[in-house]
């Protein structure tokens, strides 16, 4: 049993000191997070962001918060491993989560998060995350629509929808849940570690669909995410390169390309990589839980993240590739489109301003209003309404 005991949020950042600030604000100012600590690993390069976010921390003199540093510079994926076997190490805490620099919590949202872990404290609770665009001014803050409900929803079929290159955003992947301690140890004891691939949050993701039976998702946004124009995931979505971006697939340690399993390699998109994830944990997992991609709908959904990129030549090559391999052109890639522009105006509202800090208190201030249902929620996870 994982009875509840407190939570630890853990930070890992790397020459972000100004965002990682903002996040164990987002955390230590919240009301009811007296039982909540922060542990922020700081893999910084840069003298100076280590500096700052260090003296910060020291300065702020709270018994919550502890700063820590790996011995030396890691790629993402090995500190997020370093961090993670430090969280179990200095704490005796039964649950943790881990914040992103690039996210801040939702005030009020912290005493929600610990009545949910003391009510299922055995259970991976995700959540859904609001997101503001900084990459365009004027600044667009994308809120979504909730229920305020909590949902079972079976793991194999999460990874069923994955197979078919849908990945709802319930998925879990330690920056969107609170994960039980024993499924982190769980994990650890099955494949040896928890987060080492290219992508640790969805290497997590279905390595814990692999040890679970289900997992439980509150339908509403907990998060705020911005500063996109940092985000590698966001460059790679619109082909371009950020000096963190590049920083990343230097540290990967793969001579600057991208190794896939996947069943077209050629194809460097967000969707290729989180289904090498996918592929790369069924290999190692052997399990029936893992189905064989559905290629036509794989196809599918990399033609479709053609439309967020800015480069024409790079678009012109991954359909040329998608082509090659049989995937007729036009056939559901717009209808994909059409159909996304269609719901925006049901599942999401959109907002412009003139700043990010502004979109941040208008997403604390001002919530969607909330719905007593959610259709397509019910349609394509087929939960279980738990309260």
């Amino acid at each position: 049993m994982n009875s509840y005991n407190g939570l630890l949020v853990v930070i890992p950042t790397r020459n972000r000191s100004e965002l990682a600030i903002n996040a164990i604000n987002s955390v230590l100012t919240q009301p009811g997070a007296d039982n909540v600590n922060v542990l922020v690993s700081d893999n910084s390069t840069k003298t100076s962001e280590s500096e700052t976010l260090s003296d910060f921390c020291r300065k702020y003199d709270d018994s919550r918060l502890r700063y820590i540093k790996p011995p030396e510079s890691m790629n993402m994926a090995r500190h997020w491993e370093w961090a993670m076997n430090e969280a179990l190490h200095l704490y005796n805490y039964n649950h943790c989560l881990f914040l992103t620099d690039r996210m801040v919590f939702k005030k009020g949202t912290a005493k929600t998060i610990n009545d949910l872990i003391q009510a299922y404290p055995d259970k991976i609770i995700s959540y859904n995350i609001d997101q503001i665009n900084d990459f365009v001014e004027p600044i667009t803050l994308e809120q979504f629509s909730w229920t305020g409900k909590l949902f079972e929803v079976n793991s194999s079929h999460l990874l069923k929808l994955s197979s078919q290159s849908t990945f709802h955003t319930c998925l879990p992947r330690m920056l969107n849940c609170v994960v039980p301690r024993s499924v982190a140890v769980e994990i650890i004891n099955r494949f040896g570690n928890v987060f080492m691939s290219i992508s640790p949050d969805f290497c997590f993701c279905y390595r814990s669909l692999e040890v679970t039976n289900s997992i439980y998702y509150y339908d509403r946004p907990i998060l705020v995410s911005y500063a996109v124009t940092k985000s590698n995931g966001a460059n790679c979505v619109r082909g371009t390169n950020s000096e963190d971006s590049k920083d990343f697939i230097a540290n990967l340690g793969l001579q600057n390309r991208l190794d896939f399993l996947v069943p077209l390699p050629g194809i460097i998109t967000v969707g290729n990589a989180i289904i090498y994830e996918y592929c790369f944990v069924k290999q190692e997992a052997r399990s029936e839980k893992f189905l064989n991609i559905d290629i036509i709908k794989y196809m599918d959904y990399l033609a479709s993240e053609t439309v967020y990129l800015l480069d024409d030549n790079l678009t012109k090559e991954i359909i040329r590739i998608l082509t090659s391999h049989g995937w007729r052109k036009y056939r559901k890639y717009y209808l994909y489109c059409l159909l996304k522009k269609m719901v925006k105006g049901v599942f999401y509202s959109y907002h412009k301003f003139s700043s990010v800090e502004k979109a941040i208190e208008y997403a604390n201030e001002h919530p969607p209003k909330k719905k007593s249902n959610n259709i397509y929620l019910h349609f394509v996870l087929e939960p279980i309404e738990v309260s």
